[in-house]
């Protein structure tokens, strides 16, 4: 879902990806809709009685929220980075019709 959200996004707004502000920005938002998402598919295994009971036990706001919600929006944000640092050279390289090229 976030992958198609900022697909569609970049194909509409392709300067997004020029200037640091903006990038930054774009994957924070992309980070929250991913998180967002992870956390209501483990909310459903939580409230189905799927999970470990140690996980029950560290309860809901500590185990879904926090972990899953917070963990999964540092998490995207680490990879967005990563994907951006890994798209400058390639985006040189490589010539694709509808490109964002980022600075730096």
């Amino acid at each position: 879902m976030f992958a198609l959200i900022g697909a569609v996004m970049l194909r509409k707004h392709p300067a997004q990806m020029t200037f640091s502000a903006g990038s930054f920005l774009f994957g924070f938002f992309l980070s929250v809709i991913h998180a967002a998402c992870e956390v209501a598919v483990v909310t459903l295994f939580f409230f189905g009685g799927q999970l470990s009971s140690a996980t029950y036990s560290s309860g809901y706001v500590t185990s879904v929220l926090l972990l899953v919600g917070l963990g999964g929006l540092v998490h995207s944000m680490v990879d967005f980075g990563i994907s951006v640092a890994a798209w400058k050279p390639v985006s040189r390289a490589i010539r694709i019709p509808v490109s964002a090229r980022a600075k730096g």
